[in-house]
Formats: C-alpha cells, structure tokens, sequence
C-alpha cells in the first residue's frame, strides 16, 4: 500500500521523501536538486502531508 501511495505524488515528491528516508541531509538534498534548503523543507512537509492524505484515502476505500 505504501508503494501504491507514493506512485501517486508527483516526482518531485517522491524524491524528497526518497532521499529524506535514505538518510540524506537538507543541505546534501539541496545540492543534488538544486534547490534552497528552504524550498527542501517545504517539499518535504507538503509531500508527507500528501502523502498522509492519500494513504487515508487508499485505507478507506479499502474498507
């Protein structure tokens, strides 16, 4: 269920989780996107909450 939610984000969205769960630091994750460290933060928090979002969805329809 979980790769079914993350196929659902964006690219983008993956990414940041991805890297983020593999350990990576902003300031490494900055680097390799070419983004502020700022801009990862942000990605990051918005991405979780999509995907929080969509696994509710994904649980309920299943029920």
């Amino acid at each position: 269920m979980i790769k079914q939610t993350l196929q659902r984000l964006s690219e983008k969205e993956r990414s940041l989780l991805v890297l983020r769960e593999q350990g990576f630091s902003l300031k490494e994750m900055a680097e390799i996107l070419n983004q502020t460290e700022g801009n990862i933060k942000v990605g990051i928090h918005r991405a979780k909450k999509k995907f929080k979002e969509f696994y509710l969805e994904d649980e309920e329809g299943r029920r």
